[in-house]
């Protein structure tokens, strides 16, 4: 089932867009911590009557940290020079707040069936054979076909790995990507630690430790 979030910001809860999303088979969540933006397939934000532009980018911005790739926005008005910049932070769409909700929907469902969208939400990524990311259930798949279900944090950090394969990604990079600037070494350090261990010897050989400065993912040969 996809994992459908809802942003207000300076407006209410809309409870049309709940019964659209559970009609159309979507599992409904509002969302009101960035954190959980990286739990979700495809966040709606619905942008209120008053000035929330410097609010919105804050959201995109962590969108775009948290990996998630589809975004719509439900605005009040059209002011071209901000929906330029929203296009620029990476949105998929927007509606007018005056239109039928349905037509939000509509706009969805076409992306949602494209082959695209399907590549993207579950990340079979190229580069190490061994470990294939499941972005959809937050899970990694090993080459002898055993399903590892990760926490959130587990997850982030592998993909961030992944995307910097045999390059040295440093103890701050890591904790800033996670916790901004409110990140202590040892939070990153014992997630690795748990990582490594649900991975086994896969964790051992490809997650490698670069002294003083961080880990590195080693790609499988």
């Amino acid at each position: 089932m996809i994992k459908l979030g809802f942003v207000c910001l300076g407006s209410e809860e809309s409870i049309n867009i709940k019964g659209l999303s559970i009609a159309n088979g979507y599992e409904y969540t509002l969302v009101e911590d960035k954190n959980e933006c990286m739990t979700k397939d495809v966040l709606v934000i619905n942008v209120g009557s008053e000035n929330y532009f410097l609010e919105t980018c804050e959201w995109l911005l962590a969108i775009q940290k948290a990996g998630l790739k589809f975004v719509w926005l439900i605005l009040s008005e059209i002011n071209k020079q901000e929906l330029e910049v929203y296009l620029q932070l990476g949105i998929n769409g927007w509606i007018n707040s005056g239109d039928e909700d349905s037509q939000l929907f509509q706009l969805m469902r076409n992306t949602i069936r494209s082959n695209d969208f399907k590549d993207r939400l579950v990340s079979q990524e190229n580069g190490n054979g061994e470990l294939a990311l499941n972005r959809n259930n937050l899970s990694v798949k090993l080459n002898n076909g055993k399903e590892i279900s990760l926490t959130n944090q587990e997850f982030q950090i592998l993909m961030l790995l992944k995307k910097k394969e045999n390059q040295t990604v440093s103890y701050e990079e890591i904790g800033v990507s996670l916790w901004e600037e409110k990140y202590e070494k040892y939070r990153v350090t014992n997630t690795i630690f748990h990582l490594r261990n649900k991975l086994g010897i896969y964790g051992k050989d490809y997650i490698q430790t670069v002294r003083t400065k961080g880990y590195r993912l080693i790609a499988a040969d």
